[in-house]
């Protein structure tokens, strides 16, 4: 029997050091406003992953209908000095300050050369 999780799980994703990842857009089911919320992008190494290698900030934006979702992207600069294996994890913050992980999953960066 499966274990019941409260996340979703990411599929593993891969990139290159450098690169720029298209924008993440999470989906936060059963909230109208997002005000009093906040949302952050944390990676950690697979091997060490009680310390944080990046942490941003998500932007809380809307569809076009006016559904709310948090929007982060992962940039050069972001990814440059990265390489190996990362978790991946989106932690949302309630009004209450209670947390909560959204999304999970693995970034593995390769070197910019393309050799492993």
């Amino acid at each position: 029997m499966e274990k019941e999780r409260f996340y979703d799980i990411l599929r593993p994703m891969e990139c290159f050091a450098g690169d720029t990842l298209p924008t993440f857009e999470v989906m936060v089911e059963g909230v109208e406003d997002l005000t009093g919320y906040t949302m952050q992008l944390i990676l950690t190494e697979e091997r060490y992953p009680q310390t944080a290698a990046l942490t941003k900030t998500c932007t809380a934006a809307e569809t076009e209908t006016g559904i709310p979702y948090f929007a982060v992207r992962l940039t050069t600069t972001d990814t440059a000095s990265l390489l190996g294996t990362y978790l991946l994890t989106f932690d949302l913050t309630d009004t209450s300050g209670a947390h909560y992980r959204k999304l999970a999953g693995a970034l593995t960066v390769l070197p910019c050369g393309g050799g492993v």
